[in-house]
Order: C-alpha cells, then sequence, then structure tokens
C-alpha cells in the first residue's frame, strides 16, 4: 500500500511536471510507455521502502539500492516523455545522462541515508514523540527536491523542434491529458487514504485483540495459580487430577497424591514476621518444585500446605524416593533477609487406586496419613493406611470436645506436693492440669495439650490455668493455711504472647494475693 501510495505520487509529478511546459506539439498517449512509467515508479516505491525498514544496511547494499533508484528514475522520466508520443522529434542532449546521475548520487544518497536514520530512530522505545514528528518533515522535504531536481534537469536537457502551427491543438491536447491524470492522481490519492485509514483500523483492531488475549490469559494465570508463589492452586490441580485419573483408569495404571505441610510454621511466622514468613514460603516452594519430576505437578493449597500430583505409571519405591528428597532439601538452612531458619516437612502419601477412587477420597486420605507424621514427630513421611483414618476421627472428636470442655469448664487442677527428702516435708505444690469428659473419659495431658497448641486453645486454657491457680491460692490464704510456693506450667505460646505479664499482674489483682507475701513462680516450660 505504501509503495504504491509513494509509486503513484512519483508518476504523477513527473507528468504534471512535463504537461506545465505546455510544449507546442500535439500529444497523445502511449499506453506501453504509459504502463512501463508507472511499473516503474512502483518499483522506485518499494526499493525506497525496502531499504528504510531494513535494521542495518551495509555498504555493497547502499550502492546496489543507488544504482537501481538511478536507472528508475531514469526509465521514469525517459518513459513520460515517450509516454506523450510528440508529434515532433524530441531527443536529450548528450550530457543529460551523466547530469543525472551526478544529481541523482548527491540527492538520493542523502535522502536514503536521512530516511535510514529515521527509520532507526522510529523504532527507538525511549523516542521524543514531538521530536520524531518534526523530524518526520525532512525525509520527506527532501524526498521532494529529488524528484523535482531530477524532473527540471531532465526537462532541461531535452529539446524540440517547435512547430507554432500546432500550439493551440498541443494546448489543448495538454488540458485533456492534464485532466485525465488529475481525476487519476485524486483517485488514487482518495483510495490510498481510505486504504490507509482502512489500514490503521485493522492494526488497532489486531492490537485490542492482542490485548485482548493478553489480559485474558493473566486472568487465568491469577485464577489457576498462587499468587505468592506462581505454582498451581488447588483447581488447576485437581483439574490436573481429574486428567491423570482418566489416564491411569484407561491404562490401569497407578499414580500418587503427595500432601505437604511445615512442622510449626505459625510459631516461626509470628516469630520473625509475616515478610519474612512469605519469603520462606516462596524458597520452600521452589525447593520442593525441584525436588519432583517436570511431569509432576505441586501445588500450593493454604498458607503453609502443598499438595503434589505424581503423574501415573509410577511405583510406591519411586514414590518414596521424591519423598525423601523433599524431607532432605527442606532440612538445609534457609537464608531470609539475613536469617537463618530451619524447617521440616511433615508428608502423607496416598496411591491410586488401592488408596481412593475418587480425587477427593485420595485427597482426603493423603492428609490423614500426614497428619499420622506429624503425630508420629514430625520431619518425616507415611503411605496411606485405612487404620489411619481410627486416629484422625478420634483427633476430630477430641478437638470437638476440647472446645466444649473450655467452654463448659470441664478442666480441673490437681496439686500434686514436692517432698523435701532431707527433712521428709512439703515444700511446695504443682499445679496439674486434669481433664475428665463425659464421652471420651480421662485424657491425658499429653493428649490434649499438643491438640490445644496445635488449633489455637492454648492462650485461652493457660489463662483459665492461671487464674485458677491464683484463686486456690487466694482460698489457701484465706482459710489460715501457710503459703506454698505453686509451680505452674506455662506453654511457650504463652511466653511469646504480647501482654503475658500484664496477665500475669491482672490475675494476681484480681485474686487478691498480696504480691509480697505469695511465693508461687512460674519455673517450668514444657
Amino acid at each position: 500500500m505504501g509503495g504504491f501510495a509513494i509509486g503513484s505520487s512519483i508518476w504523477s509529478v513527473n507528468f504534471f511536471g512535463l504537461l506545465a511546459y505546455c510544449l507546442p506539439t500535439t500529444m497523445n498517449v502511449n499506453s506501453q510507455a504509459l504502463i512501463s512509467s508507472f511499473l516503474a515508479s512502483m518499483g522506485l516505491a518499494a526499493l525506497c521502502l525496502y531499504g528504510v525498514s531494513r535494521q542495518k544496511n551495509s555498504a555493497q547494499h547502499l550502492a546496489i539500492g543507488l544504482a537501481l533508484a538511478t536507472a528508475l528514475l531514469f526509465l521514469i522520466f525517459k518513459a513520460g516523455t515517450l509516454a506523450l508520443n510528440l508529434d515532433e522529434e524530441q531527443r536529450h542532449q548528450y550530457p543529460f545522462l551523466s547530469v543525472f546521475i551526478t544529481v541523482n548520487l548527491s540527492i538520493v544518497l542523502p535522502l536514503i541515508v536521512t530516511a535510514q536514520f529515521h527509520s532507526f530512530f522510529s523504532t527507538q522505545p525511549s523516542a521524543n514523540k514531538r521530536a520524531f514528528a518534526i523530524y518526520s518533515l525532512w525525509p520527506m522535504l527532501l524526498a521532494a527536491t529529488v524528484f523535482i531536481c531530477l524532473h527540471m534537469v531532465g526537462s532541461a536537457f531535452t529539446r524540440l523542434w517547435d512547430h507554432p502551427s500546432h500550439s493551440h491543438a498541443a494546448i489543448m491536447a495538454s488540458l485533456q491529458i492534464a485532466s485525465i491524470l488529475s481525476v487519476i492522481a485524486i483517485a488514487i490519492i482518495v483510495s490510498t487514504w481510505f486504504l490507509a485509514k482502512y489500514d490503521q483500523l485493522n492494526i488497532k483492531a489486531a492490537q485490542l485483540l492482542k490485548s485482548l488475549n493478553r489480559s485474558k490469559q493473566d486472568l487465568q494465570l491469577m485464577m489457576m495459580h498462587d499468587p505468592l508463589t506462581r505454582l498451581p492452586n488447588r483447581a488447576l490441580l485437581e483439574d490436573r487430577l481429574d486428567k491423570i485419573l482418566a489416564r491411569s483408569k484407561r491404562c490401569k495404571s497407578q499414580f500418587a497424591v503427595i500432601s505437604v505441610d511445615l512442622d510449626r510454621f505459625k510459631t516461626i511466622n509470628n516469630t520473625v514476621g509475616h515478610a519474612i514468613g512469605d519469603e520462606l514460603i516462596k524458597q520452600v516452594a521452589k525447593r520442593l518444585h525441584q525436588s519432583v519430576r517436570a511431569m509432576d505437578t505441586i501445588a500450593r493449597i493454604g498458607g503453609d500446605e502443598f499438595l503434589v500430583a505424581i503423574d501415573d505409571g509410577i511405583n510406591r519405591d519411586q514414590v518414596t524416593q521424591i519423598a525423601d528428597r523433599m524431607i532432605n532439601t527442606a532440612c538445609k538452612v534457609f537464608f531470609v533477609q539475613g536469617n537463618e531458619i530451619r524447617i521440616s516437612l511433615s508428608i502423607g502419601i496416598s496411591l491410586y487406586p488401592q488408596d481412593g477412587h475418587t480425587i477427593r477420597d485420595l485427597i482426603i486420605n493423603a492428609d490423614t496419613a500426614m497428619y499420622f507424621s506429624k503425630k508420629m514427630g514430625r520431619n518425616n513421611f507415611h503411605f496411606f493406611d485405612p487404620c489411619m483414618k481410627t486416629v484422625t476421627e478420634q483427633k476430630k472428636k477430641m478437638e470437638k470436645r476440647l472446645r466444649i470442655a473450655l467452654e463448659e469448664g470441664l478442666f480441673t487442677l490437681a496439686y500434686q506436693p514436692k517432698i523435701n527428702i532431707t527433712n521428709n516435708t512439703v515444700c511446695g505444690v504443682e499445679a496439674l492440669l486434669r481433664w475428665d469428659d463425659p464421652e471420651l473419659g480421662t485424657v491425658t495431658p499429653d493428649e490434649f495439650i499438643p491438640l490445644s497448641e496445635e488449633i489455637g486453645l492454648i492462650l485461652p486454657l493457660g489463662l483459665w490455668v492461671l487464674n485458677s491457680a491464683c484463686q486456690q491460692i487466694k482460698q489457701w490464704l484465706d482459710e489460715g493455711l501457710c503459703s506454698l510456693p505453686v509451680a505452674v506450667n506455662i506453654s511457650p505460646y504463652q511466653l511469646n504472647q504480647t501482654g503475658f505479664s500484664h496477665l500475669v499482674e491482672q490475675a494476681l489483682q484480681q485474686s487478691g494475693i498480696p504480691p509480697n507475701t505469695s511465693n508461687w513462680k512460674l519455673p517450668k516450660v514444657p
């Protein structure tokens, strides 16, 4: 389109320049020469556009381009004069070609160099738009100068024999040809303008479509990936698991689902801060991703929880190797914003088809095996076993009853005396928390204390123990019993609690224990 517009302009300028002389001779139109001149103009325009569109042009390319441009310009002018089919004999003086080539080299060369630099400047992302618009005028002015000068040179070296009798007919013929060329030139310019606008609309539509596709891809990425780690989320993992399940059913093959949880991550997060905790999660995700195979999918489904889909065609030994790699790579120290952090993983594994025939069952059973790994000391992995379901169900029931016991006050404190073996006297007591549940029976502290820490009930439970111990000391003092040191077991979560000292002070004030006479202490941190 650009070559057609530029070529038409060159062709029109050449003919209007010839007709502007009002030559005193009869003129007709030679169609073959006219077409040759038009094609030469198209070729010159295409050559110029090709030259300036290249990022780099060697000296050899410039020399060939100059030679072709010179030949085409000469052909345009020569074919133009022949196309008018003058009745009288016409000829060019001998120096015409040499002067024509000289002018061409002296003007076309700067034009090509300027246009090349203009093309390079327009591709720079930092180009100033206003400076670029102003600078764009120079190639156009230079191009107009080239064609006018070459046309003047060609016309100056053209000689015709004068026949005054033909002058009126020549003028009329010139006007007819000029009218025809004017209509053609205007039609070409208008059609080219509409085509250019249509092309601009197509470009804008293509850019808009590209932008929409990019936005769609970004939206799909946000919907199907975790924003922190860029790993797949649960939705994408389950979609891939559905495909793996369908393929495994068809091929009768085996695949695995692995549930991964960071041990004591909440403690780490509360100690070093959430920003460092997020960075730690990103580093853990990267290491876990490096531990699995390229065909496997690892997804983040929660704060410190991950699920891994081990693709079909895998056996139990291969899954064991992958789980071992995960645990070993997580045991290495993490360096996060100047902090050295060590963590461990608890992993549970379920296998298709023996551990479940649906994605939901496989994920639940993998979680069950993961919690069993936590109960067995953490930093290890276990394959799912049906007997683990009983343990999980018991844990869920205990969690439910633990919340009810705290609300209904089903806990009690037992005071174990401390005996001084040297004189066989009581030197103090230790407050021990006991839980007798109507449904579960007697539950030992080794069972419900870790669970209360895991589900976040240790702080209200510890506060209850603190207030109950203070009230018991007050009761002993009111009954006239001698004051004995009372030892109360405190969880590390309580010691890390903001304002814990204020809670102790408040418990003393509410119970009315004189601070200067009380002799109880908090010596034991389990």
